[in-house]
């Protein structure tokens, strides 16, 4: 190889042998990758990253389906995969499964599975205000230097504590988090802000300093309650984990898709495998996606869906009110600007994982 600098790698994608000894299918290539010996033991609409798929598996499987079968995926379109999937592209032929290969305008079915997989109870998620238990313990006394500080914890697009319930453990705060799913919350961020304020209010005396930590979409929320508290004349932390007005929209963007109607049939599908994993097969799933896309509304969608669930009748209201307010947030978040001329001039600490799937600077934009 005469060339002026060194090869790091190289693949060239052969043509396929018909004699060749690889593997016979999609699903044995994806299987033997991940050391999946029995399809039987695992559930065939889990994600390939719910089923153990990391950073390297997934260049793996991706190389693999191109030397292998001439199929071209990008990684994140490798991780939303399932088994039931994969049988179903197995049965395709080539030419027809390249034209029917996952897409983003698909939407993110593993960002909204996750998403749903937290949406709680009627009793839990409906509750404004939740006391998460904290490294020190809760003890709602007066004395601040005997309880610690309170933090206001605000959560991502799915409204809910659960998931900041294992980092609260860890914080020597009296850790509240404020709830997105009661009533009357609002729709915009703004509304949204103004209808929080009244609980911080009601917990922090008058002039007391604040701390609020937003991750996610709750950062969006943290940044202006923070606006509003200091324009009182109060003092305080702010903790983004994970989060920025600029870094927040592409998330959004990307879960939205660029089809409404679609983010709403893909919303339900996901929700229709969260919570009756047994009558979701893949065959059901592509079928209630088929029959619900051109619905013009989400109520209309979700009241077809639950036809086909009679036995959760009773929890209907609270899914479908569950996913009225997921895409309320990601609507908000998606018409939200940031006001470059407002400053924030409390301490502000952003806390972001070491690589992102999204290309930002490195502070999230938050210096401008």
């Amino acid at each position: 190889m005469r060339l002026s600098c060194p090869v790091v790698s190289s693949m060239v994608v052969p043509e396929k042998d018909a004699g060749s000894d690889g593997p016979a299918t999609i699903v044995d290539c994806v299987s033997l990758i991940m050391g999946i010996h029995n399809l039987k033991s695992i559930s065939p609409n889990s994600t390939l990253s719910e089923l153990g798929l990391d950073s390297l598996t997934v260049v793996e499987v991706k190389q693999s389906l191109e030397r292998e079968f001439g199929i071209f995926l990008m990684p994140k379109e490798i991780r939303s995969l399932t088994f039931a999937r994969l049988n179903e592209m197995a049965e395709k032929g080539k030419e027809e499964l390249a034209s029917q290969a996952l897409s983003v305008d698909d939407g993110p079915s593993e960002e909204l599975q996750l998403l749903l997989s937290v949406i709680g109870d009627e009793a839990s998620s409906a509750q404004p205000v939740v006391c998460l238990p904290a490294a020190g313990g809760w003890v709602d006394v007066e004395d601040e230097m005997k309880a610690g500080p309170f933090l206001f914890m605000l959560p991502g697009i799915d409204g809910t504590a659960s998931v900041l319930e294992p980092l609260a453990k860890n914080l020597k705060y009296q850790t509240m988090c404020l709830q997105l799913n009661y009533r009357d919350i609002g729709e915009t961020i703004q509304d949204m802000v103004q209808s929080l304020l009244s609980h911080i209010h009601s917990r922090l005396a008058p002039g007391a300093p604040f701390s609020l930590l937003g991750y996610s979409f709750g950062g969006l929320l943290a940044l202006e309650l923070a606006l509003e508290l200091e324009a009182e004349g109060r003092e305080g932390h702010l903790y983004l984990l994970d989060s920025a007005p600029i870094f927040v929209k592409l998330w959004v963007k990307h879960v939205m898709g660029s089809n409404e109607k679609k983010f709403e049939a893909n919303l339900l599908c996901r929700m229709f495998s969260v919570i009756a994993p047994h009558e979701a097969t893949a065959a059901a799933v592509s079928k209630l996606a088929q029959e619900i896309t051109p619905m013009k509304t989400l109520d209309e969608k979700a009241d077809h869906m639950f036809t086909l669930l009679p036995v959760l009748k009773d929890r209907a209201q609270h899914f479908r009110a569950a996913a009225k307010m997921i895409k309320f947030r990601v609507k908000a978040a998606v018409g939200y600007e940031w006001n470059p001329s407002k400053r924030i001039k409390s301490h502000t600490i952003l806390l972001r994982p070491t690589s992102s799937a999204y290309e930002v600077e490195e502070d999230y934009g938050l210096s401008k």
